[in-house]
């Protein structure tokens, strides 16, 4: 028999005997010696439960929460951004987790022809809180069609995060 197969025949082991026990406090109305031992056949399901599930990862078990993540207010669903130009030419949005400071943005058609690029700033001027809020001030006579916002840092090729951008005039 493998042995994966074997905490779980012990859990289950426990199990039946953990209910018998407890049966057993309830119908002796708290002995102490069926107590002690129901809390002692509690504590091994606890750990063996434990040592079953245990955590697989390779470094931590921590969940690990990735820098410079970008949101843009207002976002549809699957990243898709619509921008009304007859209501506002202006993109609010936040890096949280920053790790960085050198951040530019590209607006592109689909077809990759570059249309508008700049340096993301902080609103407040200063880089100085791990959430940043930033405003982009997009073309007032970008004509209206389907682009690509993407956000960069210095230098990179690829990009920290990308949306759909619908812009509307109307």
């Amino acid at each position: 028999m493998k042995k994966e197969l074997y905490i779980p025949l012990i859990l289950i082991g426990l199990s039946v005997a953990f209910v018998v026990v407890s049966f057993l406090v309830w119908i002796t109305r708290g002995n102490d010696s069926f107590l002690r031992k129901k809390l002692r056949i509690g504590a091994m399901i606890l750990l063996l439960t434990g040592t079953a599930v245990g955590c697989k990862c390779e470094d931590s078990c921590y969940l690990i929460i990735a820098d410079n993540q970008f949101f843009i207010e207002d976002q549809g669903i699957g990243g898709r951004i619509e921008l009304d130009m007859s209501v506002t030419n202006k993109l609010i949005g936040q890096i949280r987790h920053r790790a960085d400071e050198d951040f530019w943005y590209l607006i592109r058609k689909r077809n990759g022809e570059e249309m508008q690029r700049g340096n993301v700033e902080p609103l407040d001027g200063v880089y100085d809180d791990i959430h940043e809020e930033f405003e982009i001030q997009v073309r007032i006579d970008l004509a209206t069609g389907e682009y690509e916002l993407e956000f960069y840092l210095l230098e990179e090729e690829y990009p920290l995060a990308s949306f759909s951008l619908d812009v509307m005039n109307d």
